[in-house]
Parts: C-alpha cells; sequence; structure tokens
C-alpha cells in the first residue's frame, strides 16, 4: 500500500517564524505583505505607502465578493491585528510589487478558492498564486484529492497573469 503524508506547517510557532507583528503603522514600507486575522481565515493585502493597503475586498468585510481595492489601513484591519508576511526572497522590489499590485486595481475575478486576497498579495510578491489557507483547508476536509485541487487552482493564476498586462 503508497501512503502520501503531505506536511503543511500549521503550527503556531512555525506560523510566527514566516510572520513579524508590528504595532507602528509607521514601520511599514512599500511592498509589505499585510496579514490580518479574522475568525476563520486571514486577510492579506498589500501596503502601497501613506496608510494605505491594496487588496481583494471580497469576504474582507463579510461574504460578499468584491474587487481589488485601495483602502486605508484602518478600513483594512477593521479593527483587527496585523502581522507582515515575510520572505526568504522576494521576486520583485517594493516599486515593482506597488505597481504589480495596482495594475490589478478594479479586477473583479475574486474566488475563496482559487483567486483571493491571499493569492493576490503572493502573486505581486512573488509571482506564486498560491494560499496556504486554502491549501491547509482543503487538505483537511479532502485530503491528498484537496490538496491537489487547491494547486491545480494555480492554472486559473495563468489566466490571470495573460490578463494583466504581463507585469
Amino acid at each position: 500500500m503508497l501512503q502520501v503524508v503531505i506536511s503543511l506547517k500549521t503550527n503556531a510557532s512555525q506560523m510566527s517564524k514566516r510572520s513579524v507583528s508590528l504595532n507602528n503603522p509607521a514601520d511599514l514600507a512599500i511592498g509589505d505583505h499585510l496579514v490580518s486575522k479574522r475568525k476563520l481565515y486571514t486577510h492579506h493585502g498589500i501596503y502601497i505607502g501613506d496608510n494605505r493597503v491594496i487588496h481583494y475586498s471580497g469576504l474582507a468585510q463579510g461574504l460578499q465578493s468584491g474587487p481589488v481595492v485601495i483602502s486605508d489601513l484602518k478600513e483594512f484591519l477593521c479593527g483587527h491585528t496585523y502581522q507582515l508576511r515575510k520572505y526568504d526572497s522576494k521576486k520583485f522590489t517594493p516599486t515593482e510589487i506597488r505597481a504589480r499590485a495596482l495594475n490589478r486595481l478594479g479586477e473583479s475575478l475574486y474566488h475563496p478558492l482559487f483567486n483571493n486576497c491571499e493569492h493576490f498579495a503572493e502573486w505581486c510578491v512573488c509571482k506564486r498564486h498560491t494560499s496556504r489557507q486554502v491549501d491547509v483547508l482543503l487538505t483537511m476536509v479532502a485530503g491528498l484529492p484537496g490538496y491537489i485541487i487547491s494547486k491545480t487552482g494555480s492554472r486559473f493564476a495563468k489566466f490571470i497573469s495573460k490578463t494583466n498586462k504581463g507585469t
């Protein structure tokens, strides 16, 4: 019998290695990937300066879907705290990250499993169309088939990339 084991880093100590908490918005830099905990998920956005965040507004303030928008930091957080996602290396400079995010402003192709706010932020920073929370959820719910489904959502990302003027 073949046994496949998928290891996803989900415990608190491992998550803290991938993020850093900040209490002072003055410490934010253009291109930072913000992660804000909600009750059942985390909301993601890209800091673009002047206390503004660009993000997919789908599910940001409830169950309605929405486009990529610019919000002030307070509105983005909706009373929640935030952390910064840390990266070993970023594919783009802060200015390029902001430009990539702004290029998708107004896009309304939100999907909670295949094109959510985390997919958007990861794409802006690293050109990876991935959502760790979706990977974890689908793996927990459906095991290996769920994990495969979460990873094949990258085909949707290719469509998104083609519609975004090659940035």
